[in-house]
């Protein structure tokens, strides 16, 4: 009997050798692309220090107001520095981003199954369905999403739900196109005029075989997504159309900051750099998806 452990040359015969899986290789493709993992680590930060702000500093230093302690400049004891009402600056950049944050990736997310719900139906069925749907796209994107924003937020009203629902609503058109485009290179192959053969209901069809070999371009787009939301939702607030105070949110926390703009820039800097921050990491992060989800990159 041949101990197969001890024939070196039948047990090198016998190697197979697995691939890895395509989560394994998009994260070691998504390691190499340095300005993806940087974004990645920035973006990880922020959402960590926004998620355990309690635990930093207590939301009440964030909207009780002294008025003995305002336009305080950065020090040990305010780090960003204290607002016109004395209120901590630091404390309401790290709150406010709960509720920035929380507007760009539920916005998103509310405005990413709205465009594959429709996206998918226009390039699946065609025909007077897929024109019909695309023409009203068409309608809504020839609109500014910005101005389309502020009509929804005047019409419903200023709240977060309203504003991510305006910034949602704004952001659809854009990820429908892309999904509609994904499903018709996908529509055509051979597994799925064989599903259909077999007598696979449409909807089994889309959400089993067309929807998982789009994902790709779909998580893309999602993703950039995200930081035009939180830019959306600012711009929202610095109007006057976004949360209301004393709550804090960045957009409007500059908005605050308007009439000290040349005795005490710092309001504004602070939280104009965690938008930066936030939005650069996610466009990185969205770059380096789209790198690593590239077919036409692999080598």
């Amino acid at each position: 009997m041949i101990n197969r452990k001890t024939c070196p040359m039948e047990d090198n015969s016998q190697v197979i050798y697995k691939k890895p899986s395509q989560l394994k290789e998009i994260a070691r493709r998504m390691k190499k692309n340095k300005p993806a993992v940087i974004g990645l680590i920035i973006l990880t930060i922020i959402i960590l220090m926004v998620l355990f702000a309690e635990h930093i500093v207590p939301y009440k230093a964030a909207i009780t107001q002294n008025v003995k302690n305002r336009l305080e400049p950065p020090s040990g004891v305010h780090w960003f520095g204290t607002d016109g009402y004395g209120r901590d600056l630091f404390a309401r950049c790290l709150h406010g981003g709960r509720i920035s944050l929380a507007i760009g990736f539920s916005s998103a997310a509310f405005s990413a199954i709205l465009g594959i719900i429709l996206g998918s139906i226009a390039g699946y069925y065609g025909g007077f369905t897929d024109g019909a749907l695309m023409r009203s796209v068409d309608v809504i994107a020839a609109i500014p999403s910005i101005l389309m924003a502020l009509a929804v937020v005047a019409a419903l009203g200023a709240s977060q739900l309203n504003l991510i629902i305006a910034v949602a609503f704004s952001r659809t058109p854009a990820i429908i196109r892309v999904v509609r485009t994904a499903v018709l290179s996908v529509g055509d192959q051979e597994y799925v005029e064989a599903a259909k053969a077999g007598g696979t209901s449409d909807f089994r069809i889309i959400y089993k075989s067309i929807l998982p070999n789009c994902i790709g371009p779909i998580m893309v787009q999602v993703t950039m997504s995200v930081a035009q939301n939180i830019l959306a939702a600012a711009t929202l607030s610095f109007l006057g159309l976004g949360i209301n105070p004393p709550t804090p949110e960045w957009g409007s926390i500059i908005s605050e900051s308007k009439e000290f703009m040349r005795t005490a820039n710092y309001l504004m800097i602070f939280p104009g750099l965690l938008i930066i921050l936030s939005t650069l990491s996610l466009n990185l992060v969205g770059d380096g998806l789209r790198d690593a989800l590239d077919p036409r990159l692999k080598t």
